[in-house]
């Protein structure tokens, strides 16, 4: 039913009443109301419950605890206290009601007015069903002690009517916290202890009612214990069941309990064994308490309601939960709160993909602009043609030729210089003496332009640089958007870690929330009392141990009438690097580049880009290669995506030249190393006392039309040490034992460690190339470091993945 006002609502009774309201309005209402059925009638059964000296808090409870179901809850409550002229009652469900309503107003008075203003606003009514616990609590107290005022005053002060007061008091908070529990409480036991009481009140209210000797409170109690043995271990759906009857008959509830335990165990196996091994225990042990009197007493009624407990577990009607299904706004608040965070990171990601894919417009447009203008030889061949296609219509074509032959050979020159470098010609641009002489200007300079004009729609069509960059634009955008999304799913199996261990501390929330695989984001709302009595920093301990991951001091706020707070996970790894970079001869320019910086989201990244040859066009390519990379990496986007574009770069370029990448990815959240090598030299990881080499035999980027790059991950222990060269550093040699000894026995860090290299490089190697080094040391940030990972390989194909699809 499509949500309406209230005041609108009211408009739709009216009409339903009068009979005035079209037929298909009507079957939507009725419908609508059908569904709030069960709501009025746990409401009508709590109002009129009578529990000790005649004391009726349950009504006043559940409309303190109520979320979005609130006016129905209320409108069964008063659907028994009015006819019945039950004072104290209605006192103590309006109560309740105006209390609710008027601290939501004293909140509200605070803040600043909204578009949606009015007593009945969207805004207020998400408050209203909101409420914190404490507010819900002092609601359900003032309640009670208005229903309990009203009785006593009736009752003339008698001391029963005293003691009553005092029960209100104190009962109507206590049921409130409980039927709160079974809400929405983030502790599994709270909740499944106020569901039992729950269902012990509802079974309790039944016990008046039967129908032609059929009663319907142990059919009830029997369909309640049945059904959720479907979902609980046998000794929980034991203490279930015995809760249930055990205020009415002590007998039945041990009857009751055995036979959910055994309906629990044999749930597994078959529902039809659960059901009928359940009910004949009930028998068995209904007969052996209460003997024949007991088993006929009681027996037809369970097996009833071991019938609809059945029916409701093959239909999977439990995911159904009409009465304890959270409130929208509730369910989702943990949700809500991430969302600002969300929009604000998704801006961020999208800002930083519009300035790499502008970057990429301009050099796309500059290369394709560069390379579909016609050059010299082009212009003049475009001259000559057009030339030559008039003058052999032209009558004077051998007298202009035999006598002016230079001054049209000069003429074309003119043209074809102006052409190429403007990408248009004009009749200023002839000689005077040529303009003069020849009556055709006009038709060769529109000849000439036709010409141009097909020269570039052809290289235009055959030109896949637009194409290229399509395609790398959509796979910028999808990236971006996907690694959005994972940021923020929510993440169950973190989220009952981290309530379990802040359970143990004694801090609860309304809702709490964990999203994220990699980068956690923590989001706990409304949270209790005794949250708000916890210390920050066992807060950030209890997360920390969930986790297994640092975690930022928590930010508390103040968002819809509680308390709020926030963090996120901290990468578990850090990485301290040197590098340096000399060229071999000191008098030509360093063809490498070493470069170290880092990605969004906690990545870090090395790079030592080779430009192929020496001096300056190798130092250009490589300058640019690094800076392309960089600029890609820094904004977020995946490598893959990086390295195809660096490829289709060097290729469209005119001039020859190649680049080799060795390119490091370290993901400090989860510890995973990945290399991405292209006609790279090898790389040394040094594993406590051992050492290992990642190579790989692939071509430059730029020389193959297809990507050849070879990925290589492996897991991060604590204290490992990278080591990434160039192939000045390890020349010839396919192993470079001098190396390899100089990492085994040197106790060095990574501070100092690239210089210490390239000096025993200099002693070692032979290779004639700029010499570059790379460390990089790994540290768990973690309180207990991890057991060591699988060693890191370079060899096996199985480590390795082709970085383009081919």
């Amino acid at each position: 039913m499509k949500k309406e006002g209230f005041g609108q609502r009211v408009s739709t009774y009216a009409q339903l009443a009068r009979g005035s309201l079209p037929y298909e309005e009507t079957v939507k209402l009725l419908r609508f109301l059908f569904s709030k059925l069960p709501h009025i009638a746990v409401g009508l059964l709590f109002a009129r419950t009578r529990l000790f000296l005649s004391v009726a808090p349950l009504g006043t409870a559940l409309a303190a605890a109520a979320g979005e179901n609130l006016p129905y809850f209320a409108l069964g409550g008063l659907l028994y206290t009015l006819p019945m002229r039950d004072i104290a009652g209605t006192l103590g469900v309006c109560g309740v009601l105006i209390l609710r309503v008027a601290f939501v107003l004293l909140h509200d008075r605070g803040r600043a007015p909204t578009a949606d203003g009015g007593l009945f606003s969207k805004e207020k009514k998400r408050a209203l069903v909101s409420q914190s616990l404490t507010l819900r609590l002092a609601a359900s107290a003032g309640g009670g002690f208005a229903a309990g005022a009203v009785r006593t005053v009736l009752g003339g002060g008698a001391i029963g009517d005293l003691l009553g007061l005092f029960l209100y008091i104190g009962l109507s908070p206590l049921f409130t916290y409980l039927f709160c529990a079974a809400r929405q409480s983030e502790n599994a036991r709270r909740r499944a202890v106020g569901r039992a009481v729950f269902f012990a009140l509802v079974v309790f209210a039944v016990a008046p009612f039967s129908l032609f000797g059929f009663s319907f409170v142990y059919a009830l109690a029997a369909a309640i214990a049945f059904t959720a043995a479907s979902k609980q271990k046998p000794p929980v759906a034991a203490l279930f069941g015995a809760v249930l009857l055990l205020p009415l008959s002590p007998t039945y509830a041990a009857a009751l309990a055995a036979a959910a335990f055994c309906a629990a165990w044999l749930y597994p196996r078959s529902t039809l064994y659960a059901v009928c091994g359940g009910s004949l225990l009930f028998a068995a042990v209904g007969f052996l308490l209460g003997g024949v009197r007991g088993f006929a007493a009681a027996f037809p009624e369970v097996m009833a309601g071991a019938a609809v407990a059945a029916y409701l577990v093959r239909k999977k009607s439990l995911q159904k939960d009409k009465i304890f299904s959270p409130p929208p706004a509730a369910r989702s608040a943990a949700d809500a709160a991430v969302l600002s965070a969300a929009a604000e990171e998704e801006k961020a990601d999208l800002l930083a993909l519009a300035d790499a894919a502008e970057q990429m417009a301009n050099t796309f447009f500059s290369l394709s602009d560069r390379a579909q203008r016609p050059q010299q030889l082009d212009a003049r061949s475009l001259c000559e043609d057009a030339f030559d296609r008039l003058c052999r219509r032209c009558p004077a074509a051998k007298v202009c030729f035999g006598r002016a032959e230079s001054r049209a050979v000069d003429a074309q020159n003119k043209l074809a210089a102006r052409l190429a470098d403007a990408g248009q010609v004009k009749a200023e641009d002839l000689p005077e003496e040529f303009a003069a002489f020849c009556p055709h200007v006009a038709e060769i300079l529109e000849e000439i332009e036709i010409s141009y004009a097909g020269l570039l729609e052809r290289r235009l069509k055959n030109d896949g640089r637009f194409s290229a960059y399509a395609g790398a634009l959509s796979s910028l955008i999808r990236h971006a958007l996907t690694e959005n999304e994972n940021a923020y799913a929510p993440n169950p199996t973190a989220r009952r870690a981290c309530a379990e261990a802040l359970a143990e501390i004694g801090f609860t929330a309304d809702a709490l929330g964990v999203y994220g695989a990699r980068e956690k984001r923590i989001y706990a709302c409304r949270l209790s009392s005794a949250a708000m009595h916890c210390k920050v920093e066992d807060i950030r301990s209890a997360i920390e141990r969930a986790l297994d991951a640092p975690v930022e001091t928590p930010t508390f706020s103040f968002v819809d009438g509680g308390i709020t707070m926030s963090c996120k996970s901290l990468p578990c790894f850090a990485v301290e690097s040197d590098m340096t970079s000399a060229a071999w001869d000191l008098r030509e320019e360093n063809g490498d580049s070493v470069r170290m910086f880092e990605g969004k989201g906690g990545y870090t990244y090395a790079l030592i880009s080779d430009g192929m040859g020496r001096g300056h066009l190798a130092a250009e390519k490589s300058r640019r290669a690094a800076l392309f990379l960089e600029k890609m990496l820094s904004a977020g986007n995946s490598v893959r995506t990086a390295i195809e574009l660096l490829s289709v770069l060097l290729r469209s370029e005119n001039d020859e030249g190649f680049t080799t990448v060795d390119l490091l990815e370290i993901d400090r959240h989860l510890g995973k190393v990945c290399f991405f090598k292209s006609g790279a030299a090898p790389s040394f990881v040094r594993r406590g006392d051992r050492i290992f080499k990642i190579r790989s035999r692939t071509f430059p980027i730029g020389i193959l039309e297809d990507v050849d790059a070879e990925k290589n991950t492996f897991a991060a222990v604590d204290g490992d040490l990278i080591v990434m060269v160039s192939d000045g550093i390890v020349g010839e040699y396919d192993e470079p034992l001098w190396l390899c000894k100089l990492l085994a026995e040197g106790n060095f860090d990574a501070s100092g460690a690239a210089r210490a290299i390239r000096r025993a490089a200099e002693a070692h190697a032979m290779s004639e190339d700029d010499r570059s080094v790379c460390v990089l040391q790994i540290t768990d940030c973690r309180r207990g470091a991890k057991e060591q990972a699988p060693a890191p390989t370079g060899g096996g194909r199985e480590e390795k993945e082709e970085t383009a699809a081919k």
